[in-house]
């Protein structure tokens, strides 16, 4: 099992998913593009509700990883297609990158309920 936090060269890592990313104290990380789009749909539709400022840079946190674990997904279906169809066009590959973009969109960004990483793969809560 990984370390979810260490240290190299003076620089702390945590481990978000399968890939270590460091951090950055003072800095609100870019939030990417399925975790601005989750952070818009909750907020839009009332699902959350920020009482102070901790709160709010907690929501931010949480985002940031949220995009970390989606683009992971994405990177993995996307390598998994092209091993199953090596010979995809160019055209073909846009095509798959859309409809991978949209599952993920449908499945797990724009729903009310909570997604959480699991350790393995992210999970929607009942």
């Amino acid at each position: 099992m990984l370390e979810k936090k260490i240290i190299d060269n003076g620089i702390t890592y945590q481990l978000v998913g399968e890939i270590y990313y460091p951090v950055i104290l003072g800095v609100q990380l870019p939030l990417g593009f399925y975790g601005s789009k989750r952070a818009n749909y909750l907020i839009e539709h009332n699902k959350i509700h920020f009482t102070n400022e901790y709160s709010h840079n907690r929501f931010h946190t949480e985002m940031f990883c949220f995009n970390c674990y989606c683009e992971q997904l994405f990177q993995k279906l996307f390598f998994e297609c092209l091993d199953n169809y090596p010979k995809l066009t160019n055209k073909q590959i846009k095509e798959v990158q859309k409809q991978l973009k949209e599952y993920i969109l449908n499945k797990y960004v724009l729903q009310p309920r909570e997604v959480i990483y699991n350790g393995k793969e992210l999970e929607i809560t009942k």
